[in-house]
């Protein structure tokens, strides 16, 4: 696999910058990362138990888990606006995150 070609897809998708130098960077050090996993396959598992054998941490009820859905009044919009930092008319607006992106 071609790490370097990856990260700069990655880069672009991302919207990042990278100097070729970060690039070879990144590119190393997802190279080990996806070496470090391809490890575990060696890992020998004989001793494992199954999720069948296993103690649950947590016990949930299915009240707990599944409720009912239930409509309630909702706030009225001048209510949600006296929160927002800025608006426009019944719109929140919020700083541009990201430049021109095309």
């Amino acid at each position: 696999m071609n790490w370097l070609e990856e990260i700069s897809k990655a880069a672009a998708l991302a919207a990042l910058d990278l100097s070729p130098e970060q690039k070879e960077i990144q590119a190393e050090q997802l190279r080990r990362i996806v070496d470090a996993f391809a490890s575990l396959q060696d890992v020998a598992l004989t001793r494992a138990h199954s999720a069948e054998d296993v103690e649950p941490l947590y016990t949930f009820s299915e009240e707990a888990l599944l409720r009912d859905d239930i409509a309630e009044n909702p706030l009225s919009i001048e209510d949600l606006m006296q929160n927002a930092p800025d608006s426009e008319g019944d719109l929140f607006r919020i700083p541009q995150l990201l430049g021109d992106v095309s």
